[in-house]
C-alpha cells in the first residue's frame, strides 16, 4: 500500500486522500487530512465503538460539514 507522510509526521493511504470530497467546509478547512485520518483510525481501533455512528454520538463537539459527515471538532483542529 502506497503511504503519504504529512509534515507532522502522520500517515495514510494515498488512495484516501485522493478520493476526498473537494469541499473541506467548515473549521476543518485547509486543515491536516493525513493527521486525521490517522487519528480516526486509531480511534476505530480500540473497539470502544460497535460503529461510527455510535461513536458521534458519544461526541461532546461534533461538527456535520454541509454534506453531512459528522467529525469531532478536535481533530479537525489539527
Amino acid at each position: 500500500m502506497n503511504n503519504e507522510t504529512c509534515i507532522h509526521g502522520g500517515v495514510s493511504p494515498i488512495t484516501l486522500l485522493s478520493n476526498l470530497h473537494h469541499s473541506q467546509a467548515g473549521s476543518g478547512r485547509h486543515r491536516c487530512p493525513t493527521c486525521a485520518y490517522e487519528q480516526g483510525f486509531n480511534i476505530g481501533s480500540t473497539g470502544n465503538w460497535k460503529s461510527y455512528d455510535e461513536y458521534c454520538a458519544s461526541l461532546v463537539d461534533p461538527e456535520v460539514c454541509q454534506n453531512g459527515a459528522i467529525a469531532p471538532t478536535y481533530i479537525l483542529s489539527i
